[in-house]
């Protein structure tokens, strides 16, 4: 009689695991085994399914903090503020010809909040249309336009 070995059984453990992370599934979308290196980190993520949009590297400069780190949560949060703002101006303006104009007096009237701040005066007391307002723009831009980087 031959002297057949037999595998050894897996714990319930290692029953689980290979359930989880041996399966079709799980290896179409990960297909590569822990990133130890430079070079399997780069492959994970170049063929991973979510993280192949996110660069591989990034140079340590690129996280840096500047002045224009957070444009793209303060445009986030100005979204969110105009999406609310439309979602409640829904419930009480109708856009239609005839009650557009009762609408606007019922929102500065009626609903709390709904009064805009009142209109100011420019600080150095010239109109928009004032001649010398639109020089002193102009010379701004141009200013502005032949400044150094």
């Amino acid at each position: 009689m031959a002297n057949l070995e037999r595998a050894p059984r897996k714990s319930m453990n290692e029953q689980l695991y290979d359930l989880l992370f041996k399966n079709y599934v799980w290896q179409s979308i990960f297909r590569t085994g822990y990133p130890n290196t430079p070079r399997n980190q780069m492959l994970a993520v170049a063929t991973n399914v979510f993280l192949h949009l996110h660069p591989t590297r990034i140079h340590r400069t690129h996280v840096k903090i500047t002045h224009t780190y957070c444009l793209g949560g303060l445009s986030f949060f100005m979204f969110l503020g105009l999406t609310v703002t439309g979602v409640l101006l829904m419930f009480y303006y109708v856009p239609s010809v005839e009650r557009a104009y009762q609408d606007i007096q019922a929102l500065e009237t009626n609903v709390r909040f709904g009064q805009p701040p009142a209109q100011h005066a420019p600080l150095d007391g010239a109109r928009d249309d004032h001649p010398r307002a639109l020089a002193h723009d102009a010379r701004l831009l141009h200013r502005r336009l032949q400044a150094p980087a």
